[in-house]
């Protein structure tokens, strides 16, 4: 659901997860990651632990920059005096 509150163009999400529990699923997804790939002998393994820490860690650094974004414009959006 998208919703124009900020002004024009600026578009927010209605939030389902917190933002607490959003890092914490991809911290999951890499620990599990890197305890199959030391479980899984191999380069079946190394394959899988990459791959899994990946989709991991990639969520993660798009939320990190999402949220410097969001704080970004809010400061912004401050300093007019909106």
């Amino acid at each position: 659901m998208i919703c124009f509150d900020r002004g024009v163009g600026f578009k927010q999400r209605d939030r389902t997860i917190p933002r607490p529990a959003r890092y914490a699923l991809a911290i999951a997804v890499v620990i599990a990651g890197i305890l199959c790939g030391a479980v899984i002998p191999g380069t079946v393994g190394g394959t899988i632990c990459t791959a899994v820490v990946a989709a991991g860690l990639i969520p993660a650094a798009a939320m990190a920059f999402r949220d410097l974004g969001l704080t970004d414009a809010a400061g912004r959006d401050a300093d007019r005096g909106r």
